[in-house]
């Protein structure tokens, strides 16, 4: 029987001051709030829909009005840049601080987008992050850390296969820090790799930490709430 792993982030730690959606970036804007985040690495993550060349409102204003700041050497990095080498982040000494051109075009909606997501993120780990989408990601993992950011705010993990006479287990943390220093909890135990396996996480960032040299095969997909997602085992629980 299929098993279904339901992880409320939110209710861990509330949201990370390391990871940021564009409604608390916007408040921090609109309350002229100068907050330095601390990390070696600034990340920015927008939906896989949204493509180049961002004529698209309102991420044109995003991408091309809005930076991040490495408070050290003084670099300004405008967004648009993140998403086009295709890495997502920056590297830097920090601390850092995110700015716009004019705050009060910071919007985090539109007519044609009512839910208008761009993640912030700030880390001094240097895991590879993966941007994941409403249509399934279907990828092999190594051991090691991987950041998996789900601009839509949720994500579902399945256990697709393992290789062959092999074990390991999955730790599944909130947050994308280095450790609870830069606010990156544990959510479980380690959970041993079962293929079938659906782990649901309500929260857009999930770090998952593979401890044996091995090879998994993970299908990833994020959503917003359970109406986008057609899953009979996972609807009712997030319902509740």
């Amino acid at each position: 029987a299929m098993k279904v792993l339901l992880l409320l982030a939110g209710l861990v730690t509330g949201v990370s001051p390391f990871v940021y959606t564009c409604n608390e970036v916007k408040q921090m804007l609109w309350n002229d709030d100068v907050t330095t985040i601390n990390g070696t690495r600034a990340c920015v993550v927008l939906p896989a829909t949204v493509k180049f060349p961002y004529n698209d409102d309102p991420y044109t204003w995003y991408l091309y009005n809005t930076y991040i700041v490495d408070t050290d050497s003084g670099m300004e990095y405008e967004l648009s840049g993140f998403e086009e080498d295709g890495s997502f982040c920056k590297e830097g000494a920090g601390p850092w601080m995110i700015k716009s051109d004019d705050k009060d075009q910071f919007m985090c909606s539109s007519p044609k987008y009512q839910y208008a997501e761009i993640i912030f993120l700030f880390t001094s780990d240097e895991a590879k992050v993966v941007q994941t989408s409403t249509t399934p990601l279907n990828a092999v993992y190594g051991k090691g850390t991987h950041v998996f950011v789900a601009p839509e705010g949720s994500l579902s993990i399945e256990n697709v296969s393992i290789d062959d006479d092999k074990e390991t287990t999955l730790q599944f943390y909130t947050g994308a820090g280095s450790g609870e220093e830069e606010e990156r909890f544990p959510l479980t135990t380690a959970e041993k790799f079962v293929s079938g396996t659906i782990t649901v996480v309500i929260g857009p960032v999930t770090t998952v930490v593979i401890e044996d040299d091995v090879q998994v095969r993970l299908s990833l997909i994020s959503f917003q709430d359970y109406r986008q997602f057609d899953s009979a085992q996972i609807a009712p629980l997030l319902q509740q």
